[in-house]
């Protein structure tokens, strides 16, 4: 075997050359992050502490990247390393973290959280509190769906670079359902296409929260954060769920009685047909984009909702469509608490400052990306108080991280 090429000299940082890093930190992505030559290098399935040799992949004028596919070599390990569980690890592009352990996972991802807020949102680093990260009970064996691949006769997930597919008989972090499913799935040879696996409770239909060991205890926090009001601001008597899926939270909030009237908007109609299914009581299911159904929705301000009901389609929970002629509840946007769950990209521009014009009791704002939460914050941060911060490992020994916010309307807004 050749040996590896000595590192390059200050200065001679250049594609495929070998350089010496010490890594000082891991950014959200899971990348660790070093300094060479006056550039930020970013080093795949590092950890911090380690001292790492590795072939330089690209170079830019105040950042380079280095390992990847070409791999790495630690000259001296962190104390935080651990062997990965998995035989896959570092080909398959799933997981990021099980080279460290799950203590030093939940770390960093705290801290990622926090550094989100402040750099990309730029709020005062005294502003920002953030909660130690709730873990998950296991880090492997939690996920309650997957999605696999089939080509050329392989079964399995993307490469870490994403050219390749990477033949898998089992994934660590599925529960051992799921990995059944995986198991009959390569016994039958399939053709080529996408496979979503998932336990035998968890719908079919589209989006479904992943981490089974986890759901109880993500619902019970955005419970506990619910506003709780005081002798001078009542809390909330209305609900407006945004991306509202099929229900998770809605049936929830619902159950706890606090609330007279929910409405929950959701475009994709396969999810809105899974809410209608559970038989909320007290919920009017909206099915439509943020961005169309949501300006309508608060449009009226309190005024009578028989032309929003006209105008957007509208389910009762229990299946009953909703019409001109017996409309939902009034909408008043100061008693109403403001929850949103958006996917990965967040809450576009246009919806954001449709949203933002009215002025909610309160926000609740649920994310998996905390970059793009972070820019939303941002902009919710000019009329409301980020009050805090609660993250949870929902997606353990990867990189992703959900968030729960928590926003009150700073005075003087509503």
């Amino acid at each position: 075997m050749s040996r590896p090429s000595s590192p390059s000299p200050s200065g001679a940082m250049r594609y495929g050359s070998t350089i010496r890093v010490d890594v000082s930190s891991v950014a959200f992505g899971g990348d660790g992050l070093g300094r060479v030559d006056g550039r930020v290098v970013f080093i795949p399935y590092t950890a911090v502490g380690d001292t790492v040799e590795a072939k330089v992949t690209e170079v830019h004028a105040r950042h380079a990247r280095a390992g990847g596919t070409a791999g790495i070599r630690v000259i001296t390990p962190s104390l935080a390393r651990e062997v990965p569980a998995c035989q896959y690890y570092t080909r398959c592009g799933g997981c990021q973290y099980q080279h460290i352990t799950y203590e030093e996972e939940l770390r960093l991802k705290t801290r990622q959280v926090r550094e989100a807020f402040v750099r990309i949102a730029r709020l005062p680093e005294a502003e920002v509190h953030v909660r130690d990260i709730i873990p998950s009970p296991s880090a492997y064996e939690y996920r309650n769906r997957i999605t696999v691949h089939a080509e050329g006769g392989h079964v399995g997930f993307r490469s870490a670079d994403g050219r390749r597919l990477i033949d898998i008989d089992k994934c660590l972090i599925a529960t051992p359902e799921v990995n059944a499913q995986l198991t009959a799935l390569r016994k039958r040879h399939p053709q080529g296409g996408h496979y979503s696996l998932r336990a035998a409770d968890i719908p079919r239909s589209a989006f479904h929260q992943a981490n089974q060991l986890l759901l109880d205890r993500f619902c019970d926090e955005v419970v506990a954060l619910l506003p709780a009001g005081t002798a001078d601001t009542p809390a909330p008597r209305l609900c407006l769920e945004l991306y509202s899926g099929g229900g998770f939270f809605t049936e929830k909030l619902a159950a706890l009685g606090r609330f007279q009237h929910i409405w929950a908007v959701e475009q994709d109609e396969r999810l809105v047909r899974d809410a209608v299914r559970k038989k909320i009581p007290g919920v009017t299911l909206c099915e439509g984009s943020v961005e169309d159904v949501a300006g309508p929705l608060l449009g009226s301000n309190g005024a009578d909702t028989r032309a929003v009901a006209a105008s957007v389609p509208l389910t009762t929970a229990e299946g009953a469509e909703a019409n001109a002629a017996t409309p939902p509840p009034r909408l008043i946007p100061a008693e109403t608490l403001l929850l949103l769950d958006p996917p990965r990209e967040g809450v576009s521009p246009q919806a954001l400052a449709n949203i933002l014009r009215f002025g909610f009791a309160g926000i609740i704002y649920i994310s998996c990306n905390p970059a793009t939460l972070a820019r939303d914050a941002a902009k919710i941060a000019q009329d409301y108080t980020l009050r805090v911060v609660q993250p949870v490992d929902m997606f353990p020994r990867t990189a992703q991280i959900e968030c729960i916010t928590v926003w009150e309307p700073k005075s003087g807004t509503q």
